[in-house]
């Protein structure tokens, strides 16, 4: 993974405005059919983690498991992050291109 163009895309994401974070805002995204790529951090509790892999099997949506936290939050002006939705599909495929 090229992690430090992953994490500078993040932040575009971000200032696009088609990047979601936090867990309510995702989970209200993802029910809305807005989500196309959940990025989850590594250190998130078990249960957060099991929680968006069933939703992201259930409405067909790809997930990503990594960095932490801190990185996350980081790299989008907050101090941490634990999930992260995007809901643009160009932006989507270049992140899943980074990640790879």
């Amino acid at each position: 993974m090229e992690k430090d163009k992953f994490l500078k895309f993040l932040g575009l994401c971000k200032k696009s405005g088609k990047l979601i974070s936090g867990d309510y805002s995702v989970e209200k995204s993802i029910f809305n059919n807005r989500t196309k790529l959940l990025i989850i951090a590594e250190d998130s509790s078990a249960d957060k983690v099991q929680k968006y892999t069933q939703l992201s099997s259930s409405y067909n949506i790809e997930l990503i498991t990594c960095l932490s936290k801190e990185e996350l939050g980081c790299a989008i002006g907050r101090n941490v992050c634990a999930i992260i939705g995007i809901t643009d599909i160009n932006q989507k495929n270049k992140l899943l291109s980074l990640y790879q």
